[in-house]
């Protein structure tokens, strides 16, 4: 990492959908590397693991960029005005951004649902943590809101939950999810892209187990350093890689 440029850098990226908050760390001497966060309330439990990871990336030689996407975090666009396309849109932008900084094609690291999102973002490289399909992200959030609703006292139903979200928002992990944006979210499979390692975390169908606390299930945002630094090291790995093919 170059000792003139800043290790940490904060930016907002016009696009359609708003300004987009992105923090950076590393230099534009760096290799650029796009980390797309998981979705909804598992975004907010990963950032600690995130930014670890993009501190010991920096380390490395590699410089990441880590956004908000619109209408969540720091975004000015409220999320009920967000969109699938939006996310996908700005993404892309985003992207075109990171390359022409860095003069070099893109590398995207994702965890769980932010493996659905960036296609069609020309990439040399793609690292999934433990990538999950739409539709099962969607069950997991309706179980979710199901189990909150149980606790409450008010116990609902995946049918009840199906009828509201015809007629209006439903939250789900502390999101009002409109109909368009949960039926994207079914319809979204994980793409059929390459070069792309898939890592998990405990068991699973992966190229690497990793030993660490599936943070996107904890019930508060956690660190872990362990789990950072392992995912830090086969990432740099992995892109060293791909940038000899």
């Amino acid at each position: 990492m170059s000792a003139s440029a800043p290790s940490f850098d904060f930016r907002l990226i016009d696009t359609p959908a708003g300004s987009l908050p992105c923090i950076i760390r590393g230099s534009p001497a760096d290799t650029p590397l796009l980390i797309i966060p998981p979705l909804f309330e598992e975004m907010n439990r990963t950032r600690a693991l995130l930014a670890g990871v993009g501190r010991r990336l920096a380390e490395r030689g590699i410089a990441s960029w880590l956004p908000d996407l619109p209408g969540t975090g720091d975004s000015e666009l409220p999320f009920a005005e967000a969109s699938w396309d939006a996310w996908q849109q700005s993404l892309e932008l985003l992207a075109q951004k990171i390359s022409a900084t860095h003069g070099k094609e893109v590398h995207i690291f994702t965890i769980r649902g932010g493996a659905l999102l960036g296609e069609s973002i020309p990439a040399r490289s793609r690292y999934w943590l433990s990538p999950v399909a739409g539709e099962r992200l969607l069950r997991e959030l309706l179980r979710a809101r199901m189990a909150a609703d149980q606790e409450r006292g008010t116990p609902t139903s995946t049918a009840a939950l199906e009828a509201q979200l015809a007629t209006q928002p439903v939250e789900l992990a502390g999101y009002p999810v409109s109909l368009a944006l949960a039926a994207a979210l079914r319809a979204a499979a994980l793409p059929e892209v390459a070069p792309v390692r898939r890592a998990v975390v405990g068991s699973g169908d992966g190229d690497i187990s990793l030993d660490g606390p599936p943070l996107w299930r904890h019930a508060e945002p956690a660190a872990a350093p362990a789990l950072a630094e392992a995912l830090a090291d086969d990432i740099a790995a992995w892109i060293a890689r791909c940038a000899g093919r």
